[in-house]
């Protein structure tokens, strides 16, 4: 618009008679050769600016789903189940447990991992990436802190196959193991490399314990293991602290689940909608995604590719 509106407003100033000498002439008056001129160059310098900032915005991106994320994202499909409250109620002798959330999470989990082409299955209340979880605050065994004065990180509940379906490298310790689900068995955390340098910068972890403070019975619950870091919160953010906690006597009726599959895994999607019917066919499958799908909808990535678009 502006560099149409100059030569019109240029046209419409000059005089008939001046114009029609000038395509007598055969030619254009100096002034206009002047303002023409000076437009092409400024429309030059702009396309420069342009393209720098265009391949320097492409350059960011592809660095950025370049960079390392703590896990394998290949081959990996996640959705979401949401277990409506009234077909899966609490405990009637326990309200704070779930027991028909966590059978359903186990025979569904059972029957994806039989399944033709599936490497291996986890859930989780977090899917890495996507901006979503939350935190928790506690306090660390001998360590006295003031009321309100607790440390917080984030938290993500997993089931006990999460670190391998993920690749997640175990650094010190152990992952949870079947006798850590099993009821009253004591409590167990695993926590991320970024959580021991903050927390215990000088110290070993194994063996140390926290306790959340959200509620006063809330028991210590002794450290495991440490596992590396992750893009939990987005792919450019540093990686945050996080503890772990298994969630298959937690009754959870929301859960992600992530499947690694020997091929494509977006071609797993009708076997895993198929399965889910089959267990209860009033469940639907919620936003199915390729891992690659989920890194192009983080917010980090988002802030990058439409201005690149714009741009171009």
């Amino acid at each position: 618009i502006l560099f149409g509106l100059a030569p019109a407003l240029a046209a419409a100033q000059s005089s008939m008679s001046d114009v029609l000498k000038d395509e007598t002439r055969g030619g254009t008056s100096s002034s206009h050769t002047r303002l023409r001129n000076s437009l092409m160059v400024v429309e030059i310098a702009v396309c420069l600016v342009l393209l720098v900032g265009g391949s320097l915005m492409l350059q960011s991106l592809g660095a950025l789903l370049r960079h390392d994320r703590g896990f394998n994202p290949r081959n990996v499909l996640t959705f979401d189940v949401n277990l409506p409250d009234l077909a899966y109620p609490n405990d009637k002798d326990n309200p704070n447990r779930n027991s028909n959330a966590d059978k359903f999470a186990r025979e569904f989990s059972e029957r994806l991992r039989s399944s033709s082409g599936v490497v291996n299955v986890a859930n989780t209340t977090v899917v890495p990436a996507t901006g979503g979880g939350g935190t928790i605050r506690f306090v660390i065994e001998g360590r006295p802190t003031a009321l309100g004065q607790e440390d917080e990180c984030n938290i993500a509940e997993i089931s006990r196959g999460y670190f391998p379906t993920m690749e997640i490298p175990l650094v010190q310790g152990r992952f949870f193991s079947e006798d850590d689900v099993k009821l009253n068995a004591p409590p167990a955390v695993i926590v991320s490399r970024a959580f021991v340098k903050s927390y215990f910068p000088n110290e070993n972890p194994m063996g140390k314990r926290v306790r959340y403070t959200f509620n006063a019975a809330q028991p210590f619950r002794q450290i495991v293991g440490v596992v590396g870091d992750t893009a939990l919160l987005d792919l450019d953010a540093p990686p945050p602290p996080v503890i772990y906690e298994p969630n298959e006597q937690n009754g959870d009726t929301y859960l992600s689940y992530i499947v690694r599959t020997a091929g494509d895994p977006a071609a797993f999607v009708g076997a895993a909608r198929s399965i889910l019917h089959e267990i209860d066919p009033q469940l639907p499958l919620i936003q199915p995604r390729t891992f690659e799908q989920v890194a192009g909808q983080a917010p980090s990535v988002f802030l990058r590719i439409y201005p690149s678009l714009l741009i171009g």
